[in-house]
């Protein structure tokens, strides 16, 4: 095992980063061991490693270079329906902050804010990003399935947006995700990828978050019962509180 070449686990993260923090850790576990008389060591080490590469990971995704100083101001968000005959997917990423798992979730929706299907999935060990990605399109192939043609998919990460619409994004971890996503659009008669704020995505958020609990893709024709509330919510379009800078 080197810095080229992983003879380990996959956890889906990029090889070059996780062997220089392993060595990092290593480094530090052992001086602590050696210079600090109550040290504990860590009970499972790898896992202290992977947890700390996702947490860089999304540091590095959720990095906004501020040019310039702008001033905050309190906008109102709600969800907005898709035009009649339109379809708009919402989706989110979720992670386990004490596990470092990752899952997505997400809901299809009519022109009236009916619901129509959603879905959650547990992913295991990814970027936030990449969650982000698998739940646009889980999210399009279970429009795709029930016949839909024109669809929306909305999402509150707008790295994902950006990534889509610039077709730009380092390394083949997020590429192929993105490849996948517009391949699949491309099936469709018409398509649009759009960003919203999270409290636009409250829905998405909730489904993400209930499949860190399952094991594997689970799809709902009824919505869960912990969603009613969210849901009338963007039904009657009440408004949400948010600072941006403008």
């Amino acid at each position: 095992m080197n810095m080229n070449r992983n003879l380990g686990e996959n956890t889906g993260q990029d090889w070059s980063q996780q062997w220089a923090i392993t060595c990092w850790k290593l480094w530090s576990w052992r001086n602590k061991d050696i210079h600090e008389e109550n040290y504990i060591k860590p009970h499972s080490p790898s896992k202290e490693v992977i947890k700390f590469v996702n947490e860089v990971q999304e540091a590095k995704e959720s990095l906004i270079l501020i040019k310039q100083e702008r001033r905050i101001e309190e906008i109102q968000v709600k969800w907005k329906p898709p035009p009649i005959d339109w379809f708009k997917i919402n989706t989110d990423g979720a992670v386990s902050v004490r596990k470092g798992w990752t899952a997505c979730g997400g809901l299809i929706r009519d022109h009236n804010g009916r619901w129509i299907a959603g879905f959650t999935s547990y992913l295991g060990l990814c970027s936030v990003l990449k969650a982000e990605i698998w739940g646009a399109i889980i999210g399009v192939r279970l429009a795709k399935k029930l016949g839909i043609q024109r669809v929306i998919i909305e999402s509150d990460s707008k790295l994902l947006v950006d990534g889509y619409r610039e077709e730009k994004m380092l390394g083949m971890d997020i590429a192929r995700p993105f490849q996948i996503l517009r391949s699949l659009l491309r099936e469709f008669e018409q398509s649009k990828v759009e960003h919203t704020w999270r409290q636009g995505n409250i829905c998405a958020d909730h489904l993400a978050s209930l499949g860190l609990n399952s094991e594997t893709v689970r799809e709902f024709e009824e919505p869960p019962h912990s969603l009613a509330t969210f849901l009338l919510a963007d039904q009657m379009g009440i408004q949400f509180p948010r600072l941006v800078s403008m």
